[in-house]
C-alpha cells in the first residue's frame, strides 16, 4: 500500500464527484419528504394523537444509532 494522500486517487472518481453529490442530495431530500409524509402528514390526516406517532418516529434513528455504536 502506498502512503496516504492524493497520489492514489483516480481522475474518474474526481470527475464524477459533482453528479454523485447532486444525486445524493436529491435522494436524501426525497427520503426526508417520504419520512415527513409517513410520520407527520398521514397520522394527522387520520386523526391520531401526536404523542403516539411522535414517540414512534424516534425509532427511525434506532438502526443508525446501533450501527454507529458498533462501528
Amino acid at each position: 500500500m502506498g502512503r496516504p494522500g492524493h497520489a492514489d486517487c483516480e481522475y474518474t472518481t474526481l470527475d464524477h464527484a459533482g453528479p454523485a453529490m447532486f444525486m445524493l442530495a436529491v435522494s436524501g431530500l426525497f427520503m426526508l419528504v417520504l419520512i415527513l409524509m409517513v410520520d407527520v402528514v398521514l397520522p394527522l390526516r387520520r386523526g391520531d394523537r401526536p404523542g403516539r406517532w411522535l414517540g414512534t418516529a424516534v425509532l427511525i434513528l434506532a438502526p443508525f444509532t446501533v450501527c454507529a455504536a458498533l462501528d
